[in-house]
Parts: structure tokens; sequence; C-alpha cells
């Protein structure tokens, strides 16, 4: 089983594990033959990753055990809280870091981005004739 908790994914080579959270605590399971060497790896750093009760080891953002057992590895990522914002009439919102594009056709929008990030939107009005000045 691999418990994933804040926003990332766990994959496995061989294929059968691809488990993502998106902020709360997701798990997913699978199986493997016995003597299977699998290497789990995340889409990105890892506050922690461990095998739980399982031999094997585990190295920065990837885990390797051989299948003899049932295993679990639990990853704990940065937590990354949805920022949404929505446009009110014509106009458009950008962020620094990129990550909202938003205008008022597709408003309401949302990004993730790490905690402590200062995120600096701007907001611009449309011009005369309908296009967007950005």
């Amino acid at each position: 089983m691999v418990v994933v908790t804040g926003t990332g994914t766990v994959t496995s080579t061989p294929p059968g594990i691809s488990c993502y959270s998106d902020w709360a605590t997701n798990s997913c399971t699978t199986s493997f033959p016995v003597g299977t060497d699998v290497t789990l790896a995340t889409d990105r750093s890892a506050t922690s990753l461990e095998l739980q009760d399982t031999p094997g080891a585990c190295g920065p953002n990837t885990c390797r055990v051989v299948m003899t057992q049932d295993a679990t590895l639990e990853a704990i990522f940065p937590s990354m809280p949805p920022l949404t914002v929505t446009v009110s009439g014509p106009g458009v919102v950008l962020s620094a870091p990129a990550g909202i594009d938003c205008y008022f056709n597709n408003s309401p929008c949302t990004a993730r981005f790490p905690l402590g990030t200062v995120v600096t939107l701007s907001a611009a009005p449309a011009n005369c004739c309908g296009d967007f000045i950005g």
C-alpha cells in the first residue's frame, strides 16, 4: 500500500502504483508477485518518504523494495493549498510566480503554490475594444 499525504504523486516501476493526493490523504494498493524488485518514485520532493515495517532502502525521492511480504510506503509532501481567483467583468488577473492567468470568460481559476510562497496578483481592465491588457 502507498499512502500519500499533501500534494504529490508516487509511481512504481514496474507499473502498478500511481497514487496521487491533492491536498488531503490518499492511499493506493496493488499486487506484485513475490520476488519482484519494485522502485517507488515521487514526482517532486517529499518531506518524508518511509517504508513502514518493510525491509528496503529509501533515498531522497525513491524507495526500492523486493517484495517478500505486504509493504507500506508513506510519502508526505509539503502542503500546497489551492488559491482561487474569480474575475468579475472584463479584465485579467495574473500571478507572480506564474500559475494564475484568469480572465472573465475562464473565471474562476485555481492554482497551487507551496506553503510560504508569496503570490502577487495583478489585475488589469480590458481596453476599449475587448482585447485584454496583460
